[in-house]
């Protein structure tokens, strides 16, 4: 009967499985920066000598240092 409960319980996971909870937070973060980067460059003028020329990049960098953050935060 003690072996069918042993064999019946599941192993716990452990907390360094997958991608935590604050992990995912700043993942969620860094997805939305990324979209908005989208959109920031929707914004750019033919010339590319407005603001969202300067803006796009250095969101679009940011949100992948962000994501590679949010996916090794513990």
């Amino acid at each position: 009967m003690k072996e069918d409960r042993k064999k019946a319980e599941k192993p716990a996971q452990k907390a360094e499985d997958g991608i935590s909870k604050r992990g995912k937070k700043i993942l969620a973060f860094g997805i939305v920066e990324y979209v908005l980067a989208f959109v920031v460059l929707a914004m750019v003028n033919s010339e590319a000598t407005n603001w969202a020329s300067v803006l796009s990049p250095i969101m679009f960098v940011s949100s992948f240092i962000i994501i590679s953050l949010g996916i090794i935060a513990k």
